[in-house]
């Protein structure tokens, strides 16, 4: 079993399981908003996004630099982010614990 990481503007990581049903919901609690909008990262990595955080939540300085690390530089983000893989099917997954590595080494790479 996996595992995927929420960042906060604070710039706390935690690890979390998505679940096999109601991610939708799950991702709203854990993420503390009511509507997400998804960045694909890369064809296997994905960043949920608050969809109204642009306007009530702090920039989060670690997601925006992780995400600019992948060539998503047109906005900074704002609020707690989710980052998930996906599946062939185009559904969110938990990442391998190669990735949860890779991401956590390019995080202190890209963090100003």
């Amino acid at each position: 079993m996996g595992t995927s990481l929420v960042l906060t503007p604070g710039g706390d990581v935690r690890e979390v399981t998505l679940p096999d049903s109601g991610r939708l919901h799950f991702m709203h609690r854990e993420m503390g908003c009511s509507r997400v909008d998804v960045v694909c990262l890369t064809s296997r990595l994905d960043m949920w996004i608050d969809d109204f955080g642009i306007y009530t939540q702090p920039v989060n300085v670690a997601a925006t630099a992780l995400a600019q690390r992948y060539g998503k530089v047109y906005q900074p983000y704002h609020g707690s982010v989710l980052l998930c893989s996906m599946d062939e099917h185009g559904n969110s997954t938990n990442l391998t614990v190669e990735q949860v590595r890779g991401l956590l080494v390019t995080m202190l790479d890209a963090i100003p």
